[in-house]
């Protein structure tokens, strides 16, 4: 799975069935994220709120970098902080709902100027 993930065209030239490791890779995915959301449902109860905390990993994954584990347990103490900041000084002036959008323009702030996230790699391929 590291050979496909790593370099398709290599792996595809050394015999390594790649549709068969995507396959795999999203199996494995699913499985994980079904169990976990076995658990938050059990732990929290199932209604229409809990779509919500799916909106919120978005900009937590896309501020630290789509590939980096450390960037994104950094994304999700500044969407905690900037939400926190949010709902205790903006909300009072506007007259709320602002902590919910708020991670969203920073992420889109953030994107501006590092493309990759804070932790993500910047991958150029040469043609």
């Amino acid at each position: 799975m590291r050979a496909v993930a790593d370099d398709q065209q290599t792996s595809l030239a050394m015999g390594i069935d790649v549709r068969h490791y995507f396959a795999i890779a999203w199996m494995m995915a699913g499985a994980v994220a079904t169990v976990g959301g076995v658990f938050w449902g059990s732990l929290l109860g199932v209604d229409s709120m809990l779509a919500l905390v799916g909106l919120k990993v978005f900009p937590v994954v896309i501020l630290g970098g789509l590939d980096s584990i450390p960037g994104a347990v950094l994304g999700g103490l500044i969407v905690g902080v900037v939400e926190s900041l949010a709902a205790g000084f903006i909300d009072p002036a506007v007259g709320g709902g602002t902590k919910d959008f708020a991670p969203y323009v920073l992420m889109i702030l953030v994107l501006m100027f590092k493309p990759y996230g804070f932790f993500g790699q910047e991958i150029i391929e040469r043609v």
